[in-house]
């Protein structure tokens, strides 16, 4: 068998249950039914459409769930993918938990340069200004960004004008 590379970079034994519990998840967020039989063909399919991807006996776990939405969408249930990407995000946001950002440093976060943790105020890697780009191009377009942090939890927020006859379904 093979193994699977966690986001933090922990290794684990594939199982194709996980895959299947997640699948069954999408399923019952969404109130269709199914069959055991149905799950476990749609884990075989999520399989063999990563196949080819797995290196060196690892492959990574977001490349198993970009297969799990791709076999979903193919196999007509578009739905049950829509509430498995919705999953996906739900389970980002937690990972992504961290220290709250002060209420004092939110308007700052846009400003040229700015740096909010003071511990890579030294650093080499940046220079403040990821955040100063994102809200300046918006601003071009009219558009605008927002943040909120409250209980370790950061959301950045944008608004973007469709364009003219595209979907207005978003995921």
């Amino acid at each position: 068998m093979y193994q699977v590379i966690k986001r933090d970079g922990h290794v684990a034994e594939f199982s194709l249950n996980r895959i299947s519990s997640a699948i069954m998840k999408a399923f019952d967020a969404t109130h269709i039914p199914y069959a055991p039989d149905v799950i476990d063909l749609l884990s075989l399919q999520v399989t063999a459409d990563y196949a080819d991807k797995i290196r060196d006996g690892r492959i990574d776990v977001e490349t198993i769930q970009d297969s799990v939405e791709a076999v979903l969408q193919r196999a007509g249930y578009a739905e049950v993918a829509k509430a498995y990407i919705l999953y996906r995000k739900q389970r980002e946001k937690i990972r992504n938990l961290g220290s709250t950002i002060p209420a004092e440093e939110i308007p700052l976060l846009f400003e040229r340069f700015h740096k909010s943790d003071k511990s890579r105020s030294e650093d080499k890697d940046g220079y403040g200004l990821g955040l100063y780009i994102v809200k300046t191009i918006l601003a071009q377009h009219k558009e605008q960004i927002t943040v909120t942090s409250q209980d370790g939890v950061t959301a950045f927020t944008f608004t973007m004008q469709m364009a003219h006859g595209a979907p207005r379904e978003v995921l």
